[in-house]
């Protein structure tokens, strides 16, 4: 695609590397809880992995990138070659799409 051609992957990379280590577990189930509650935690995590993967790539990439690699906009913008403006409208309706989709999944809304 256009876009894998003209990705910096480099600045994923560099972000990586400010934090000293490969970025945090996707993991929402903790090894700790109890086993109702890690049932729970990994409900959760199935769910928001389904939602995420229903999601279009040009929304899943921009929220990814945004908060769970905690890139910048102007680093995402790069990364995806669109302007700011775009990501942060890309990242917005991600967002909402997102409550949707779980809200539709499990009958409840995302906290």
């Amino acid at each position: 695609s256009r876009r894998a051609q003209h990705a910096r992957p480099e600045l994923v990379q560099a972000r990586r590397a400010d934090h000293g280590s490969a970025p945090p577990p996707v993991g929402i189930a903790g090894l700790d809880a109890e086993p109702h509650a890690r049932a729970e935690g990994h409900e959760t995590e199935r769910v928001v992995r389904l939602a995420l993967a229903e999601m279009s790539e040009e929304f899943r990439e921009c929220l990814i990138l945004c908060d769970l690699e905690d890139l910048s906009y102007e680093q995402i913008a790069e990364v995806v070659c669109v302007p700011v403006g775009t990501v942060k409208s890309r990242i917005a309706r991600a967002r909402a799409m997102l409550k949707e989709r779980i809200l539709a999944h499990t009958g409840k809304p995302m906290p």
